[in-house]
């Protein structure tokens, strides 16, 4: 499992990093940003309502053991890699809070070398969390197709 996950995900990561470098190179900084304290509690709000949403379907969906969803992922072979891919999203959705968090401390003035820092890594773990989360509706799509 573990060693199928980095070639499994390298489209997620490639987004995410891409994004990470197109704020880096524009140098992105509070100050671009109109509505910054806004568009950082948005992507905070996005964040975490998803964080909890994700949380309560990765424990609800094996918890169904004679749930049709759950035999149509075992028969494409994809439960495991549908939980391994929600555990993943969900992971990115938390740092992407924690990152936006900590882009709420800066001032809407603020042109530091930190803030750009800060901002690209909470972008390039939005990017890939969300890239994550369409494969997963996409797997579930996939399932409820043939249920």
């Amino acid at each position: 499992m573990k060693q199928g996950r980095l070639k499994r995900n390298r489209g997620s990561l490639l987004v995410g990093i891409i994004v990470i470098l197109v704020i880096l190179i524009f140098k992105i900084t509070p100050i671009k940003i109109n509505n910054y304290t806004d568009v950082m509690s948005g992507i905070l709000s996005l964040s975490s309502i998803t964080t909890g949403l994700l949380f309560a379907s990765f424990t609800l969906i094996p918890a169904l053991p004679n749930s049709r969803l759950l035999k149509s992922l075992k028969k494409f072979n994809t439960d495991k890699k549908f939980l391994d891919r929600l555990l993943l999203s969900i992971f990115g959705f938390l740092t992407c809070s924690i990152f936006a968090l900590v882009a709420l401390l800066f001032n809407e003035k603020d042109t530091s070398l930190l803030s750009i820092i800060i901002i690209s890594i909470m972008g390039g773990t939005l990017a890939f969390s969300l890239t994550e989360q369409f494969k997963v509706l996409k797997i579930l799509l996939k399932a409820l197709e043939e249920m």
